[in-house]
């Protein structure tokens, strides 16, 4: 859920909490939600810096493909927004160079 905050712009945790849908915001603990984002940290951050090296490249990108994405396995589409984010980026970097 983190990464996909950061995904639309939002940086406020309580400002999150305010555009949940009143289904999921019943469902999740903000307590809980802290504890599991504390024990994702080192994935964002890994996927911060495979960002930074897409941004860092210096070649253009040709082409492109996300694999291993299950729809019937992300539950909470939260793979699907990550995967979003990195085509979104892979496609901006391609345009850019």
């Amino acid at each position: 859920m983190n990464l996909a905050a950061e995904c639309l712009g939002i940086d406020s945790e309580r400002f999150l909490f305010t555009l949940l849908p009143p289904l999921i915001k019943d469902k999740i603990d903000r307590t809980v939600y802290n504890r599991r984002r504390r024990k994702l940290a080192f994935k964002i951050e890994l996927f911060r810096q495979i960002l930074d090296v897409i941004h860092s490249l210096d070649v253009p990108i040709i082409g492109a493909d996300i694999v291993e994405y299950n729809p019937i396995r992300d539950i909470n589409e939260m793979t699907a927004m990550v995967a979003t984010k990195l085509y979104k980026e892979v496609c901006g970097q391609m345009l850019t160079l």
